[in-house]
């Protein structure tokens, strides 16, 4: 069964290669408005939830933030250190980088379709979409960390 969530997208794609979000965010800042998983420091409190619900609730909590622009939360709790530590060695605080690449996203969603742990680590295939944006099938991959999870990188497109 799918879980139908809000916000995500496109720019999960742009972030692929880090190195490039800087310039994929100077020439595509509309397209990357969907995405961006943010997940909140409660979502990996797991409270006694199988790794799987703790990774889903994780992307849940991803999903309200970007809803509600709380780019602070995304780049604070549910983004992996490697993943702001990429953009700060850029010169792009991530607050901004979010607000660039997700605030033009209308009426974004996340469906999750697949969630798969393997201790520390997990992947999920999700689904993005916003009003303003095609869908796009995307492949995450987080690390719990301190007890939570957290998204460490935002890949390729899945077929």
């Amino acid at each position: 069964m799918a879980h139908v969530l809000t916000p995500v997208g496109e720019f999960v794609k742009a972030f692929t290669a880090p190195m490039n979000a800087l310039r994929v965010l100077s020439q595509r800042l509309p397209a990357l408005c969907v995405c961006l998983l943010s997940l909140a420091a409660v979502s990996g409190c797991g409270g006694g939830q199988s790794p799987e619900r703790q990774v889903q609730s994780t992307l849940r909590q991803f999903a309200r933030d970007v809803a509600q622009r709380n780019y602070r939360e995304l780049c604070t709790q549910l983004l992996a250190g490697n993943l702001t530590d990429k953009l700060a060695e850029i010169g792009l605080p991530c607050e901004r980088a979010m607000a660039k690449g997700l605030g033009q996203a209308h009426d974004p969603t996340l469906r999750i379709l697949d969630v798969h742990v393997k201790g520390s680590r997990a992947t999920a295939v999700v689904n993005t979409s916003a009003s303003n944006q095609p869908s796009s099938r995307v492949t995450l991959e987080l690390v719990q960390t301190g007890g939570r999870w957290r998204i460490s990188s935002l890949g390729p497109a899945s077929s």
